[in-house]
């Protein structure tokens, strides 16, 4: 039998094979089936839901395939148990509601940069030679605003709760965008735009970039800064394989290396990322309650590994791959 456990952003119903198998609603939905080459699977939205879209997809072994609809990620924890999660976005709607707008001229050639709400916050930017439109988060307070870094720039920024969303397009050719994401704070400074991103985790790791755009040739630099929020000595057991795992994804293990027993204290980062190969993320199995390293196989389609970890003295003194 193949387990299977749904998730999804907002209240649905899942078929499973044309039949009826149970909501979502609060807490994850489980359904067991017989291993078959490939099922087709239909999460449907509440009807308080109406104004979103629903999603009819096939599954197999390899992953989800052939989604006209929203956003399926799969996760393959084992031969036998996957994860589906369902991002449900809102339908476009015919009337569109105005949010901001900025117009800039650049040699004698004008452009006009917009957001608009009609079922998703979408960015456009168009001029008589070009248009772009691009998909935003669900975020707040937004603005626009030209900067220079030293080339002229499309600034949007917007809050999503503490964190400020930005994202960056050049002001010509064909609007490339050169930043888009998270961030905790930045500021411009001669001509450079300077930003903290959170790494994420149990301990607060953050990332520092300086960013400029010359002649649209975009320079970067980056510098991890360890910020330490927690005593490492007093790290519930739970946690510490997580901490571990972050230290070893983020590059903080030289700074970290006081969660190791002895014996492997000598190991180096390069002896960890050969070990675990490349950690796209880290999160706990459902089912086991393991932690486990999550590697990308391709868009939406995710394996899952588990480690088991022994502890002496507090310290973790061996790693095993299940």
């Amino acid at each position: 039998m193949i387990t299977f456990l749904f998730t999804s952003n907002i209240n649905c119903s899942v078929r499973f094979n044309e039949k009826n198998i149970g909501i979502i609603k609060d807490s994850p939905l489980f359904f067991e089936a017989p291993a078959l080459e490939r099922y087709i699977v239909e999460i449907l939205p509440f009807c308080d839901f109406q104004n979103f879209c629903n999603a009819c997809f096939l599954l197999s072994n390899t992953g989800s395939l052939d989604c006209k609809s929203g956003r399926v990620n799969i996760t393959k924890f084992s031969a036998d148990y996957y994860a589906v999660h369902f991002n449900c976005l809102p339908l476009l709607q015919n009337e569109s509601r105005l949010i901001c707008q900025f117009n800039y001229n650049e040699k004698n050639l004008a452009h006009c940069a917009t957001v608009f709400y009609n079922g998703n916050l979408i960015l456009n930017i168009e001029s008589a030679m070009y248009v772009e439109n691009y998909v935003l988060p669900n975020v707040v307070d937004v603005k626009l605003q030209q900067i220079s870094i030293p080339d002229k720039c499309l600034l949007l920024s917007a809050k999503q709760n503490s964190k400020t969303y930005l994202k960056i397009a050049a002001l010509k050719d064909d609007y490339t965008v050169f930043y888009d994401g998270f961030v905790l704070n930045f500021k411009i400074f001669e001509n450079k735009l300077f930003l903290t991103e959170s790494l994420g985790g149990h301990m607060g790791h953050c990332l520092e970039k300086v960013l400029s755009l010359s002649d649209s040739l975009k320079t970067e630099s980056a510098e991890k800064n360890y910020i330490k929020n927690k005593d490492l000595n007093n790290i519930p057991p739970e946690i510490l394989p997580y901490v571990f795992l972050e230290s070893v994804k983020n590059g903080f293990l030289k700074e970290e290396k006081a969660i190791l027993a002895e014996n492997l204290q000598n190991a180096d980062e390069e002896y960890f990322i050969n070990f675990f190969g490349e950690i796209y993320d880290i999160m706990q199995n459902p089912k086991t309650h393991k932690p486990c390293i999550v590697k990308k196989l391709r868009d939406n389609c995710y394996l899952a590994v588990d480690y088991s970890f022994e502890f002496k003295n507090g310290k973790i003194y061996n790693i095993f791959k299940e």
